[in-house]
C-alpha cells in the first residue's frame, strides 16, 4: 500500500463519521494504521484525529493545569482566551491543579500547547541571564 499522511487519513475519518456505517469505518482505520505501520505512533495520530474532529466541528478537547483551584469566572475567562487562541467556536475543557506552575495556566490540545505559567516565565528568564 502507498504511504498516506496521517493527517490526510484523520482528516477522512472525521469527515466520513457522519455518514458511514461507523464499524465499517472504524475496520477501515484499523487496515489502514497496520498497513502503514502506524501502531507505534498511535498517541500522534490520535493527536491529528482531535484536531481534525476539532476544526470539522468547531468544538476542541482541551486540558487545562491551573496553578490553584479557580473560581468559574476565572476559568470560563481562561477558556475563552484559549479558544481565541485556537481559534475554535468551543472548547471542551477539563481541569487540573498543579501548584509547581506557581501561577497562570498551561492548556494542552491535540497538537498545540499554550504555557502561560509562572514557571515558564521565570525558566525563560533565567534562560537569558
Amino acid at each position: 500500500m502507498n504511504r498516506v499522511s496521517k493527517a490526510r487519513v484523520a482528516r477522512a475519518f472525521v469527515s466520513l463519521w457522519p455518514h458511514a456505517p461507523h464499524t465499517q469505518l472504524v475496520q477501515a482505520l484499523a487496515e489502514i494504521i497496520i498497513s502503514q505501520h502506524w501502531v507505534h505512533e498511535l498517541d500522534q495520530f490520535l493527536d491529528l484525529l482531535a484536531a481534525a474532529y476539532g476544526h470539522q466541528t468547531g468544538r476542541l478537547p482541551v486540558h487545562i493545569t491551573t496553578a490553584h483551584a479557580l473560581p468559574l469566572a476565572a476559568r470560563t475567562e481562561i477558556q475563552k482566551a484559549v479558544q481565541t487562541a485556537l481559534q475554535v467556536q468551543h472548547v471542551e475543557a477539563d481541569v487540573a491543579v498543579d501548584e509547581k506552575l506557581i501561577g497562570g495556566f498551561v492548556a494542552t490540545a491535540p497538537g498545540r500547547e499554550i504555557d502561560a505559567s509562572v514557571r515558564s516565565s521565570l525558566y525563560s528568564l533565567i534562560s537569558y541571564a
